[in-house]
């Protein structure tokens, strides 16, 4: 039986893109769906791949009663932070430690 920290974290959704010049996938964070993007080579093609992916991404957390979507930044990371904003995320007033034991900060998007 998993512990109740795993079940937590325990990744719930396939990868949603996965492409030369990035990655896009889920996973569950206290319960609540959490967003991870790793993008290794931006161009505006890929701006508009990631857009309409986040767009279809956000109409399915709604249609499963999901009223916001989250991710974690390092709060030195001001071009991820840059990148998250343009997507809809503003910053919440708490941290985390992710599994390496760096400290993220909690951005929200609502669907």
């Amino acid at each position: 039986m998993q512990s109740d920290q795993q079940s937590r974290n325990e990744i719930k959704h396939p990868t949603l893109l996965k492409h030369e010049w990035g990655e896009l996938f889920l996973e569950k964070f206290e319960r609540k769906p959490m967003i991870h993007c790793y993008v290794y080579h931006w161009s505006p093609s890929a701006y508009k791949l990631f857009k309409q992916i986040w767009t279809h991404v956000l109409g399915g957390f709604k249609q499963h009663g999901e009223n916001f979507v989250y991710a974690a930044v390092k709060p030195d990371d001001v071009k991820l932070q840059k990148f998250a904003m343009i997507y809809g995320f503003e910053f919440e007033d708490r941290y985390v430690l992710d599994n390496k034991g760096d400290l993220r900060k909690i951005m929200k998007c609502e669907v």
